[in-house]
């Protein structure tokens, strides 16, 4: 009597195993996944399959492949800080997001952009180091927790989430107590090409200041805003989400009913 196992890969090639007998009615088998993807493994008996389950499916992934893109290293409190997990070519998984700030866990918020790309959003609430531990399927991601330096502000950042394409959009920017705003940062405004959008800051009313912008490119527009023109040093980020609603189709409306 014997028993053979075999395996095969997601672009139908075989992969070596090495079966070991731990007892009289038990083996052991051992293998190396080479790629990423779905793995059919055959186990029979005397040539005869050993149950309906065959062949076994084994999923294998690859946690570095998985890419972190846009992390926002300083950000104000109470403004949304966005970025990237893009798990594309790393398999088939689980994705275990947590954000905390002294050992509290804060809520996020997670997007799914098509395919394995996910959007992440959280607000912290106060100053200091948020950590954000991401895992994939169980493990750890590199680099994991990423840390995210949250800066005070007696501003409040408005009308900045959502644009409509071609028309002209405001951010408005707003005190909190008596405090005043420095019209004299540099801005940023870069559109998902990366073109350079002229954006202009204006008094609207006594230190209420408005950013005005018309972009003309659907997708993620990058505000940013730093300390002056050298660009030296970031105080904080935006992500505005670019729309055409005339792209907007229906279909297969059914007849109205009398």
């Amino acid at each position: 009597m014997s028993t053979r196992n075999c395996f095969t890969g997601p672009a139908d090639h075989m992969i070596s195993c090495v079966m070991a007998k731990m007892d009289a009615s038990r083996y052991e088998v051992t293998y190396t996944p080479d790629c990423v993807g779905e793995f059919q493994i055959d186990i029979s008996h005397d040539n005869i399959p050993v149950d309906d389950s065959n062949p076994y499916v084994a999923r294998a992934f690859d946690v570095n492949k998985v890419k972190i893109c846009d992390f926002p290293s300083t950000i104000m409190v109470d403004t949304p800080a966005y970025f990237i997990i893009d798990a594309t070519d790393s398999g088939s998984g689980n994705l275990e997001i947590a954000v905390s700030i002294d050992d509290k866990n804060i809520p996020n918020y997670v997007q799914n952009e098509g395919g394995a790309r996910f959007r992440v959003k959280f607000i912290p609430d106060q100053a200091g180091s948020y950590f954000v531990h991401i895992k994939f399927n169980g493990v750890d991601l590199y680099g994991s927790p990423f840390t995210c330096n949250v800066l005070s502000s007696d501003f409040t950042f408005e009308n900045y989430e959502y644009a409509p394409i071609n028309k002209r959009s405001l951010l408005l920017i707003k005190p909190k107590s008596n405090s005043k705003f420095n019209p004299n940062l540099h801005i940023d405004i870069v559109s998902p090409s990366g073109n350079c959008i002229q954006g202009k800051i204006e008094e609207k009313s006594a230190n209420i200041y408005a950013i005005q912008y018309t972009p003309n490119e659907i997708g993620d527009h990058h505000i940013m805003f730093y300390t002056d023109n050298d660009k030296k040093c970031m105080i904080t980020k935006f992500i505005c989400q670019v729309y055409d609603a005339t792209k907007i189709r229906i279909s297969d409306l059914p007849a109205a009913i009398p």
